[in-house]
């Protein structure tokens, strides 16, 4: 199963297994973080390794110049070439989607968004970063693109892209979606007459795999399709009714498949509150008679969602410009939240002096086992000072030796150790033989000498 969407693109849903401690949040990733919001993360190997990549208006990632778009791997924020540019020099260009699609040469990362040039090649809205350099993609597209999603329809495997363009490799019927094989573009039906595809995705209803599209469009053709469509590999079709609301434009920018215990199912967020006659509030999942509620919803706009397990089972985090989920008693949640059922927060959720949104979640173990990393535009996170980003799981272990966790090993960890001693406190039992005595000063020096990871 692959679940793409916008901008966050291909969203991994990995199972943090064998965690057993409580979550929490951690922010190293995010100080200093990037200059500006983030709008999309993925995941990403470049023959290294698998790593976080981000993208946004931004111009540097942990003081780093990176040109909107840039590679986390667990140490340090770094540049892919010299990244992207946009129309105006003095601001950085807007990198609104990332996805990762094998065009038969190797996996690549594509970026998209309304960048230029993407390391000094012309690529108009759209480039592949294959680790090394970067690629345009034919002419590209006349107008943003943001939502990338591999599918095959049975014509081969191919690099899906939505957005608000109008054409795609100067194509007519490529509006608002189009499609990439390596080597040209081609459209996708009749494409949609007006409006922006937000996200993609892959998913198997059980009558094999579809591709989905979400977004601000309302029809296909002579089709009514409100905000959400299935590609049937032959024409766009709807998918029970699709969504309205009082807001405009009425938007999908988020799916996702989840099972909360009842089997796997398709779950739309956005800007919505109903689906025919059944109330919803921002988010909603397709049951055998059509759209139904979650819990109440959200407060507003949900923009991400991706699954997560963080050691009590997998649940759908959704992140979005939302203060409170659940209707009979709303849950404060602050941007983030877990649904499993029932809504939880996740230790305050993350906040900013002005407007706050969460756009991009995305699961990876990058070094300090699997965690979500939740980004866009925030100054806190569980009231932590961080710049856009922070990661949400298990903290790293800590290292026994280092006693007074101030990163370093010094003579002061030994005094730390001894006034730990002489208190009776559990920790200085460092052979755990459940006895104080002068052999855990001798595993407390072993210790020291092997050093921290």
């Amino acid at each position: 199963m692959k679940t793409c969407g916008l901008p966050a693109v291909c969203l991994f849903s990995v199972a943090a297994a064998g965690q057993s401690c409580p979550p929490a949040w951690s922010t190293e990733v995010g100080t200093p973080g990037t200059s500006a919001v983030i709008r999309c993360l993925t995941v990403f190997d470049d023959g290294s390794g698998r790593a976080l990549y981000a993208g946004g208006p931004f111009f540097t990632a942990g003081g780093v110049t990176v040109n909107s778009v840039a590679k986390w791997d667990g140490a340090g924020w770094s540049a892919l070439g010299t990244g992207c540019t946009g129309p105006i020099p003095t601001i950085a260009a807007a990198v609104n989607g990332l996805g990762v699609y094998d065009d038969g040469t190797g996996p690549g990362l594509y970026a998209a968004g309304n960048l230029l040039t993407a390391g000094g090649v012309p690529a108009n809205r759209i480039a592949r970063w294959d680790g090394n350099a970067w690629s345009a993609l034919g002419t590209g597209c006349n107008q943003g693109a943001q939502a990338l999603c591999p599918h095959d329809d049975g014509t081969g495997n191919q690099l899906y892209v939505g957005g608000s363009f109008t054409s795609a490799g100067s194509l007519p019927g490529t509006v608002a979606i189009a499609r990439w094989d390596g080597t040209q573009w081609s459209a996708v039906g009749d494409g949609f007459a007006a409006g922006s595809v937000n996200v993609l995705l892959e998913f198997d209803d059980g009558s094999g795999p579809r591709l989905y599209a979400g977004g601000t469009f309302t029809t296909s053709g002579s089709t009514m399709l409100p905000c959400i469509a299935v590609w049937d590999g032959a024409a766009w079709g709807a998918v029970s009714g699709g969504f309205t609301g009082a807001v405009n434009p009425v938007r999908v920018n988020a799916l996702a498949v989840y099972d909360d215990g009842g089997g796997e199912r398709l779950y739309a967020g956005g800007l919505f509150s109903g689906s025919g006659a059944t109330p919803l509030s921002n988010i909603a999942r397709l049951g055998a008679s059509g759209w139904e509620d979650t819990g109440g919803g959200t407060s507003d706009n949900v923009i991400r969602m991706a699954v997560y397990d963080d050691g009590s089972g997998p649940g759908l985090y959704l992140g979005g410009a939302f203060f409170s989920a659940g209707a009979t008693s709303p849950v404060t949640v602050n941007q983030v939240a877990r649904w499993d059922g029932s809504w939880h927060d996740l230790a305050g959720g993350v906040l900013n002096t002005t407007i706050t949104t969460v756009s991009g979640l995305a699961v990876v173990d990058d070094g300090s086992g699997e965690s979500l990393f939740v980004a866009g535009g925030f100054t806190t996170a569980g009231g932590m000072s961080v710049g856009n980003i922070a990661r949400w799981g298990c903290l790293p272990a800590p290292c026994y030796a280092d006693c007074n966790g101030d990163g370093a090993l010094n003579l002061s960890d030994f005094g730390c150790f001894t006034t730990q001693f002489a208190l009776g406190d559990p920790y200085a039992d460092c052979n755990g033989d459940s006895s104080l005595n002068l052999s855990d000063f001798g595993c407390f020096q072993t210790k020291f000498a092997l050093g921290c990871p």
